[in-house]
């Protein structure tokens, strides 16, 4: 964990912190995909049908990229 300032303030173990992320993301990506299957009765995913998967898209680009930076950091 890392504070405002950029210095880091906080450790995990190294393998929790090598896998949670990634799995985070996994777990994120397929409950995106999962969502408009799983999504109650009355809920309209048309009027987002467009923009859904840009979204999803951006999601996981953002924690490919915050995944990739952790890794980094950790590296040295």
């Amino acid at each position: 964990h890392w504070n405002a300032r950029g210095e880091v303030d906080g450790w995990m173990a190294k393998p929790l912190g090598a896998f949670l992320l990634p799995l985070a993301s996994a777990f994120v990506a397929m409950l995106s995909v999962l969502a408009p299957l799983l999504s109650p009765k009355g809920f309209e995913m048309s009027p987002m049908a467009r923009f859904y998967p840009t979204m999803v898209a951006t999601i996981a680009a953002t924690m490919l990229y915050a995944t990739v930076q952790l890794l980094r950091a950790a590296m040295g």
